[in-house]
Order: structure tokens, then C-alpha cells, then sequence
């Protein structure tokens, strides 16, 4: 599989890789504070945040839980982005 996003390749290799368990992967949400305080009541979720803008979530379960979570509680998922895209050098902030 390949995602390509105004004629950029984002990511490209088995769906299993992009959706497997026990992954960081970025989410964009339109209300950051308030989503890092529902998803920190889950103790399956390890989380970081990277200021306003987006969280790091590491995820045991599928990652479509995390989002219609988040959905179900009022929340704009503007961006979900699977392990290629997370910063390869650690920097959570």
C-alpha cells in the first residue's frame, strides 16, 4: 500500500505495519488539552504531546479505538498519522 499526499509518497509497505498494535502514532485534534486529559483516563494509552499541536499516543489496541473515542467525545480528528511519520529522533515535546 502507498499514501501519497500531494504527489508525495508518505508511506509506503504493508497495511499490517501501518495499523499494527503497540505503535506511536500522531493525532491532530482540534482541541489538544482536553484530548491528552480524556485519553490520559486510559491506562492502556501511553501519551506525549508536542505542545499545541498535536499528541504521540502509543497504543496496545487498534488504533481505530483511539479515534472514535475521541470522536464519540466531540473531538475533530484532523490528522492520524501511523509510525512513518512519527520524529525519528525521539523529540517528543
Amino acid at each position: 500500500m502507498a499514501i501519497i499526499d500531494a504527489g508525495r509518497l508518505l508511506y509506503q509497505g504493508p497495511v499490517e505495519d501501518l495499523i499494527a498494535k503497540d505503535h506511536w502514532i500522531r493525532l491532530k485534534v482540534d482541541r489538544v488539552e482536553d484530548a491528552f486529559k480524556l485519553l490520559s483516563r486510559d491506562p492502556r494509552l501511553f501519551l506525549s504531546r508536542n505542545g499545541d499541536q498535536s499528541l504521540y499516543v502509543k497504543v496496545e489496541e487498534e488504533i481505530p479505538r483511539v479515534n472514535a473515542l475521541l470522536v464519540q467525545h466531540g473531538f475533530r480528528v484532523t490528522g492520524l498519522a501511523g509510525p512513518a511519520w512519527l520524529p525519528r529522533d525521539g523529540a517528543f515535546a
